[in-house]
């Protein structure tokens, strides 16, 4: 079975996702995925709703997205936030910690 150019080129993204999720925080997983996606920040923008310069802001390490606002571009991609907690301990205390991985939005 043949892959159109859009499919491998979502496989492709997505493969180099994986290869650098282990080493790449969220905001560097997020920032190849938008320079990744084949789109300009401006269709980005109208489509997640999010400020183009926000968006250059943040491709180019000037500025940060809040969470709500890189889970609106997450989406604007076919892809999701996800949570995954951590156990670590405190002094004393047990505590939880919540880290955020990128990943593909599943078909429903």
């Amino acid at each position: 079975m043949e892959l159109s150019v859009e499919e491998s080129k979502e496989y492709e993204i997505m493969a180099d996702m994986k290869k650098s999720r282990k080493s790449k925080d969220i905001e560097e997983q997020l920032r190849d995925a938008i320079l990744n996606c084949g789109m300009t920040r401006q269709k980005l923008s109208q489509i997640s709703g999010i400020a183009t310069s926000q968006l250059c802001f943040f491709v180019n390490k000037e500025r940060s997205l809040t969470m709500k606002s890189a889970a609106k571009v997450a989406k604007a991609l076919g892809l999701e936030l996800k949570p995954k907690k951590k156990m670590g301990i405190g002094v004393g205390f047990g505590r939880v910690t919540t880290t955020v991985v990128i990943g593909k939005k599943k078909a429903r």
